[in-house]
């Protein structure tokens, strides 16, 4: 009886190493993502930028750095990349992308452009709200907000200043008018500025 029993328990062991190559547990996926809510948005504008445009932009934080942007024609879009990099963004005539968002650009270094610009006016103000979801379930707890709280006139251009909030987090963009372009943006611990 003991033979059996320890012939039984090998046997078991044995499946149980060989179980190993032919059976594979996964735990649960779990599907998690951040949608947003947007407010219906009124645009006034077309996106402006031309092929052959460039931008230079200076940030100031710890130290300071300079970003180069071009801008090429595309099918159907007119792309936007960051010079030296491979980061890009195919903008349609609406300025979205293939995202089809209106708070930003799915390649979030284009931080010079965002799809919402094209819908400014001089008492404009529009909001979203950011939304984890988890499997089936959705919280939508981060309120975001975008506010024109003055025009300024620089050497006769036409600049909104623009106040973002994102929850506690708090930005301010000047966006020109013609074009629809931050040339400059005062957040916590930074300035970027357009230079070129």
């Amino acid at each position: 009886m003991r033979n059996e029993v320890l012939i039984s328990l090998a046997i078991l062991l044995i499946l149980l190493v060989f179980s190993q190559f032919f059976i594979k547990i996964e735990p649960p996926k779990v599907r998690e993502e951040m949608v947003f809510k947007e407010e219906p948005l009124l645009k006034n504008k077309d996106f402006a930028l031309h092929p052959g445009d460039t931008l230079v932009y200076k940030t100031t934080d710890n130290y300071s750095q300079n970003f180069s942007f071009s801008v090429a024609a595309g099918s159907g879009c007119i792309w936007l990349y960051m010079e030296g990099g491979d980061f890009i963004s195919c903008v349609k005539k609406d300025g979205t992308d293939g995202s089809n968002s209106n708070i930003s650009l799915t390649d979030k270094t284009i931080f010079f452009f965002k799809p919402w610009m094209l819908a400014l006016n001089d008492s404009w103000k529009w909001g979203a709200q950011g939304c984890f979801v988890i499997d089936n379930t959705t919280n939508c707890d981060i309120n975001i907000s975008f506010q024109v709280i003055r025009v300024d006139y620089i050497n006769g251009k036409k600049y909104y200043v623009v106040k973002e909030t994102f929850g506690s987090l708090i930005v301010y963009d000047w966006v020109e008018d013609d074009r629809r372009i931050v040339t400059r943006e005062i957040g916590p611990g930074y300035e970027m500025e357009l230079i070129e």
